[in-house]
């Protein structure tokens, strides 16, 4: 946080290599071609995945920003994404993702 306060009072410039140092962002690439290739994986990667645990996953990282692991573990229990396992069970992406790891081929969701 230190580094964030000081970026933000200062508003000095910073280049990739000190952004990535920080966590600021997840990967640099050395030039535009290889950053299009990267985001193109990344995307591939993100898709290939259940739409519903998606929704879900990304609901608690939200989630976990603004609160401490306890409070996360209780919404868990309690709240947010528990309603989402409900739906995801309501779902075939349970069937869909065990077959694809079964037989070794890309699972096929259906949309939200």
């Amino acid at each position: 946080m230190s580094w964030v306060r000081e970026l933000a009072f200062t508003g000095r410039q910073f280049d990739a290599s000190e952004a990535s140092r920080f966590g600021f962002v997840s990967h640099v690439a050395v030039d535009q071609s290889s950053l299009r290739e990267a985001v193109s994986k990344l995307a591939s990667a993100i898709a290939s995945k259940s739409p519903v645990a998606l929704r879900a996953t990304k609901e608690m990282c939200c989630y976990a920003e603004g609160h401490d692991p306890d409070e996360c573990m209780h919404y868990v229990r309690t709240r947010g994404p528990r309603t989402l396992n409900g739906a995801m069970l309501q779902t075939n992406d349970v069937m869909t993702s065990v077959q694809a790891f079964m037989t070794k081929q890309p699972a096929t969701y259906s949309k939200l």
